[in-house]
């Protein structure tokens, strides 16, 4: 039962960082690119772009988050 919680936990976060997360990705291509009115119109003009970056630094926080839970479920054996 407890697992069930934490999966229902990680999915409701996770919704609420994908899409903080993804409004980093796109002031950071906008900086890039020097063109603070830039928005992914279409799969060709950054749609792709946006999506890749924020699965990538999406997952990266989600290895951060299961290191540091195995590293205290180690610490209280």
């Amino acid at each position: 039962m407890r697992a069930g919680v934490v999966t229902a936990m990680r999915d409701f976060t996770a919704k609420d960082l994908r899409l903080q997360i993804t409004q980093k990705v796109i002031a950071r291509i906008r900086r890039e690119r020097g063109d603070p009115n830039w928005r992914p119109t279409g799969m060709l003009n950054g749609g792709i772009e946006v999506s890749v970056k924020t699965k990538i630094r999406i997952r990266r926080l989600q290895e951060r988050i299961d290191r540091e839970a195995a590293r205290r479920a180690g610490e209280g054996r």
